[in-house]
């Protein structure tokens, strides 16, 4: 608008008798300014076909919907208060294992019946190591969370942010124990309501899994006694059972056939690091051996990046071809 003031002034001084060039020249920037002046106005006027188009983009992305992964569920709906623990039961809505597995992928090689899948244990000793391995871990391989471990919180937020199949680590005494699972561990030749209350403080500790994981050559794993009454007790409270052994024992696979109860048949662990061709040759033979079965599960023991990228690049070259990758919940043989 000060510019607007000169105006006149300059026409005045035209007015006055300055030369025709000057007189021109003065025309010209009067238009200029008239232009500038013109062009500002509009542009402060509203544009309604701008605002539209910017409310139209504010209200889709609130709108966009949020990927909904089991959302609909609350972990409440199947769990009852016993003694102090939210503890899992079978009602109306089905199973905690049923409800809370993870799908089958979109895409899969109809023609190819074998199935593969991979569970990684022993995380949340190492606050550093376990943030960084799953940040890596890709969305489809499922975790096995020990609710006695350090770092548990940790994990199991980690594990549900880059939506993990969940599986509870029961800790068991072993001959060799890795990473001092627990001082609370299930254990043979020990009354069965010891081991039962064990088993109900880790399902009261951890929340969204779908079943449990019992480490290799665990020693209770060999013992019919002690093992009935906790594949009862999962059977009871709709959860599935994995156990790490390379084969089960025919009185594994006769209780659970018996009580309805979802097992994973056996498993092959990659203990050590090994090179390359080696991890090729291990898991190429579980394969072939598990053609019969139709399904092999890996399991990962440690965080170990090398290892994580070794199965990888495995699975990338059999996905499709030999087998089909799957959720472990997905491997169930009853």
């Amino acid at each position: 608008m000060a510019l607007a003031k000169t105006l006149p002034s300059q026409l005045s001084k035209i007015a006055g008798g300055h030369l025709f060039k000057d007189t021109l020249k003065a025309l010209v920037i009067a238009g200029v300014i008239v232009t500038i002046l013109l062009y500002s106005a509009a542009s402060l006027a509203p544009d309604e076909n701008n605002r539209d188009i910017n409310a139209t983009a504010s209200i889709n992305l609130d709108a966009a919907p949020i990927k909904q992964a089991q959302s609909s569920l609350v972990w409440s709906d199947f769990t009852k208060n016993e003694r102090g623990l939210n503890l899992p039961i079978i009602n109306s809505k089905g199973t905690v294992f049923d409800n809370f597995k993870a799908p089958l992928p979109d895409i899969m090689a109809p023609e190819i019946k074998h199935r593969t899948s991979v569970i990684v244990t022993n995380l949340g000793y190492d606050l550093q190591n376990t943030t960084r391995y799953l940040k890596d871990l890709p969305s489809n391989y499922a975790i096995a969370i020990n609710p006695y471990a350090p770092y548990a919180t940790n994990v199991l937020a980690l594990a549900q942010q880059g939506n993990h199949e969940l599986w509870l680590h029961v800790p068991a005494k072993i001959k060799d124990q890795p990473y001092q699972e627990a001082i609370k561990a299930i254990d043979y030749k020990v009354p069965a309501p010891d081991n039962l209350a064990i088993l109900a403080d880790v399902m009261g500790k951890v929340d969204h899994y779908v079943g449990v994981y019992i480490s290799k050559d665990s020693n209770i794993l060999t013992s019919a006694n002690d093992m009935d009454p906790l594949m009862s007790e999962l059977a009871r409270r709709g959860l599935g059972l994995i156990t790490a052994n390379e084969t089960q024992s025919l009185s594994t696979l006769q209780t659970a056939e018996q009580v309805k109860l979802p097992l994973v048949s056996s498993a092959t662990t990659l203990d050590v690091l090994p090179l390359l061709p080696n991890i090729v040759k291990q898991l190429d033979g579980a394969l072939e051996n598990g053609s019969t079965r139709q399904e092999l599960l890996i399991v990962l023991p440690k965080p170990n990046l090398k290892l994580l990228k070794e199965t990888q690049n495995w699975l990338t070259l059999r996905m499709g071809k030999n087998t089909n990758f799957v959720p472990p919940s997905a491997l169930i043989i009853n």
